[in-house]
């Protein structure tokens, strides 16, 4: 079951129902070379990249992370177009094959995992701020709205909802084959919430209301939701006993994350 969430802030510490401080993470933020092996033809059949390797990979607009309990956020690099372009990336997701997607508010892309390296699959006709696979691999996308994202060709179905989703954070998709949206909160001027959605039948609910605001990254691993806040808060959710943990995390601008479903330990 899981449980209503209110959570909210007061100065360090997160303090709410069901919420517990956990120690801060250690930090490591190294630039690492960016140089790329991503084969420039424009033929994507072609071109292979390597599966990532990482559990959790957490990106600002400009920068690619991976992210563990054992050494916090590591650099991996600047997102980059073969020509020297950097888009800003609004979010990541990673499907069952390990192919790892990104977008813009404009373009779809696939991300080489070792050097944050894109590869520009197409353009996109709505703005985007939101990715997830869900369990079947299907790709969604949320911005003012959901969508199906079509990988090959980049266009968009639009899925009806019983809400309007309105100024949206991340998307994250679980196991049973929900999706979870972070969004403003509409009955708040501050704060977000977070929604689940129920793709297939279009019906919502929000399941936790939030005194932070500007949850853009989320991702699932361990029966969690883990989400981080463009303000530097981490916040782990557990789908199943409804407890937080949260803390203030030493590197900001946080724009999206997502888990890794073929990682090996």
């Amino acid at each position: 079951m899981i449980y209503f969430l209110t959570i909210g802030c007061n100065e360090n510490v997160i303090l709410g129902a069901n919420v517990k401080l956990s120690d801060t993470g250690s930090i490591i933020d190294t630039d690492t070379d960016t140089d790329t092996d991503i084969d420039t033809d424009t033929d994507t059949e072609e071109i292979s990249l390597p599966q990532p390797t990482e559990l959790l990979y957490i990106h600002s607009a400009t920068q690619l992370y991976s992210w563990s309990d054992e050494t916090g956020f590591s650099g991996i690099g600047n997102f980059t177009l073969p020509d020297g372009n950097q888009p800003n990336i609004t979010d990541i997701a990673i499907n069952s094959a390990g192919e790892f997607y990104a977008i813009s508010t404009s373009s779809l892309y696939q991300v080489n995992p070792d050097t944050a390296d894109l590869l520009l699959m197409g353009s996109l006709s709505e703005p985007l701020f939101g990715l997830a696979f869900d369990a079947s691999d299907t790709l969604y996308g949320s911005g003012n709205g959901l969508f199906i994202v079509n990988v090959t060709s980049s266009s968009l179905i639009p899925i009806d909802l019983d809400t309007s989703l309105q100024n949206t954070g991340d998307l994250v998709g679980t196991p049973d084959g929900s999706l979870f949206c972070f969004m403003d909160n509409p009955e708040s001027a501050a704060g977000d919430v977070l929604l689940s959605i129920a793709p297939q039948s279009g019906t919502t609910q929000i399941i936790a209301s939030l005194e932070i605001e500007e949850f853009w990254g989320a991702a699932y691993a361990y029966n969690m939701i883990i989400a981080v806040s463009n303000s530097g808060y981490m916040l782990l959710i557990d789908l199943e006993t409804g407890e937080a943990n949260a803390y203030e995390t030493e590197v900001t601008d946080l724009w999206g994350a997502s888990s890794n479903p073929v990682f090996v330990d």
